[in-house]
């Protein structure tokens, strides 16, 4: 399944980012932390719009980099099961 972008043409979203954008969105939740916290704890590296953007599925997918930074420093471990939050 692929679908366009409704923000960039130029990006077609597969299933998995679809699914991406739900697990990403669990685990900060999972975290506690908002947006502006995991901004401030990844220095800047990834900024508030990018996290953002990534939970609400908007411009780019995610990428792993972002995706490992993020459960980095909201201590999650990613050996644990998800369940139903």
């Amino acid at each position: 399944m692929t679908e366009q972008s409704p923000v960039l043409s130029k990006v077609t979203q597969q299933a998995c980012d679809y699914a991406s954008v739900k697990v990403i969105d669990a685990l900060i939740r999972r975290s506690g932390y908002g947006n502006r916290e995991i901004d401030r704890l990844c220095d800047g590296t990834i900024t508030y719009g990018r996290i953002r953007d990534i939970r609400n599925g908007l411009e780019a997918p995610v990428r792993l980099p972002e995706f490992l930074l993020i459960c980095e420093v909201g201590y999650i471990v990613l050996d644990s099961p998800m369940g139903d939050d």
